[in-house]
């Protein structure tokens, strides 16, 4: 069935049992956080250069 699909089985729950999730999170980190680094910048997270941006944008508008 999933014999071609190897990605499949960081999210197939029966793979669960046979531990290839944590298989796949171990080489697989920077693709799973690049929506979420790539989500902490756009909302100004502190460890984002984007948060140094809103606080600029802030400020001008309070002036």
């Amino acid at each position: 069935m999933a014999n071609g699909r190897r990605p499949a089985l960081g999210y197939l729950p029966s793979s669960r049992k046979r531990g290839e999730k944590k298989k796949h999170n171990r080489f697989l980190p920077h693709k799973s956080l690049a929506p979420f680094i790539s989500s902490q910048k756009r909302k100004g997270s502190p460890f984002s250069p984007a948060k140094t941006e809103g606080i600029i944008t802030i400020k001008d508008k309070n002036e």
